[in-house]
């Protein structure tokens, strides 16, 4: 089941067959044998909130998106014999090699397996190998020479083939794009393939008033990216949730640099408990699911977090040894911590330091947004990359022909509501002009 809010239990025949909990991720069972025949199958999805993540986090709000109930994307039944479990794909443009790790389910492996590893560019097969299957992890790595590399100019995709054989037969296959990319921050710069970058960017906060939850085909994401490039934008922050493989997809293909967050707006306990727990293991799954992307380029743990930060820089240290292919952040902006990188960020995300306002919504209050100011000073020494935080967000005058939009299944009781109250106070002018 392709995304849940939140937790599903599965019944088959009367029989209970698993529970998952997933706010990011496919929630995936492993069935029972079954015969052929009728079978029933029950699902019980409880969209209660089971952690605390926060009141207004946007995969679990009505905010944005709804608290919609059920299941949405694909939701299906594989059959198998045996079966891939993990690829991850690993990228090194400096050796011009792509390194993988494959896990396999380990049930029914037997030394009469293989694994068939391809990889495809514009539709040739530029690279192949068979190896036999490690009862572990099985490791190996392919050559591309003069590779094509991906950014927001030219996002080269490359297609990796991966094939569970036995006695000539396919058991399982896996197959995913890839870009040849590394994001790096040395000398505190953003940067791309050993390339300065700059991120132009916009929150992506799940506010789809049509439908009441993210789209999850192509189609959707195709029209919020292009839209976004229209405007010279070359990155996507997702405001405390992660989008499906679709919004990955079109992300891509069209060279888009995407800043993936945790379902989190919260102050961190001081103490472990279930709730951390639950986002260690949604991190995990994040990276295990979209962590081949070459759009994922940027891992944040949540949106202006308070709190357990020791616990956050063990978390990101974690994540870091697991997965190298992305830069990672403890939070996207803070109000209660000292106004500095912590140990394990990366990248900061902030509207001030210790040295003084950077560019953003704050100074923006108290002045009028200027494009002379020099913030240098502010940033003097800071060991990373900084990225302003929502610098964007300014009272605008509501355009009331926007309402008649609202077909979906979400009413704008905000238009409405400054609709009447305009009425009333054109109203009042009107009786004093007379």
């Amino acid at each position: 089941m392709e995304r849940v809010i939140w937790k599903t239990t599965v019944w088959v025949d009367n029989k209970k067959a698993g529970t998952a909990e997933s706010l990011s991720t496919p929630q995936l069972f492993e069935l029972p044998p079954l015969s052929p025949g009728k079978h029933t199958i029950v699902l019980a999805i409880d969209n209660r909130q089971h952690y605390q993540i926060g009141d207004a986090t946007h995969a679990y709000t009505d905010g944005t998106q709804i608290i919609w109930n059920g299941v949405i994307g694909k939701m299906e039944i594989q059959a198998k014999e045996q079966s891939i479990r993990q690829v991850k794909i690993t990228p090194d443009i400096d050796g011009q090699k792509v390194n993988f790790m494959i896990k396999l389910d380990n049930t029914a492996i037997s030394q009469e397996n293989q694994l068939k590893v391809a990889i495809y560019f514009k539709g040739k097969n530029i690279a192949h190998k068979n190896i036999a299957v490690d009862p572990n992890n099985t490791y190996l790595a392919l050559p591309i020479p003069h590779p094509q590399l991906w950014d927001e100019f030219a996002p080269h995709l490359y297609t990796a083939s991966v094939q569970l054989v036995k006695r000539n037969k396919v058991m399982d296959h896996y197959q995913a794009r890839f870009g040849m990319r590394k994001v790096t921050n040395e000398q505190s710069l953003l940067q791309i393939n050993n390339n300065r970058i700059f991120l132009r960017g916009t929150l992506e906060c799940n506010i789809f008033p049509l439908t009441g939850h993210p789209p999850m085909q192509k189609e959707g994401w195709i029209k919020v990216m292009v839209t976004a490039k229209s405007y010279g934008l070359n990155h996507l922050r997702f405001h405390s949730w992660c989008p499906p493989e679709a919004a990955f997809n079109v992300a891509d293909s069209l060279g888009m640099y995407l800043q993936i967050e945790l379902p989190l707006w919260a102050t961190i306990r001081k103490n472990p408990d279930s709730t951390q727990q639950f986002l260690r293991k949604e991190a995990e799954l994040i990276l295990n699911s979209y962590g081949n992307h070459p759009s994922f380029c940027f891992f944040s743990m949540g949106n202006e977090l308070e709190g357990n930060f020791t616990w956050l820089n063990g978390l990101v240290k974690d994540l870091k040894s697991q997965d190298n292919r992305r830069l990672y952040a403890t939070t996207s902006f803070s109000f209660g911590q000292k106004s500095w990188p912590q140990p394990q960020d990366q990248f900061y995300v902030t509207q001030w330091t210790t040295k003084g306002w950077v560019r953003g919504q704050g100074i923006f209050n108290d002045k009028a947004p200027s494009f002379n100011s020099d913030y240098r000073r502010s940033i003097d020494s800071i060991p990373v990359p900084i990225i302003s935080h929502e610098i964007g967000q300014y009272s605008v005058y509501p355009n009331m022909q926007e309402i008649k939009k609202y077909t979906g299944v979400l009413e704008p009781l905000n238009f409405i509501a400054v609709k009447k109250t305009l009425r009333k106070r054109e109203c009042f002018l009107w009786q004093i002009v007379i």
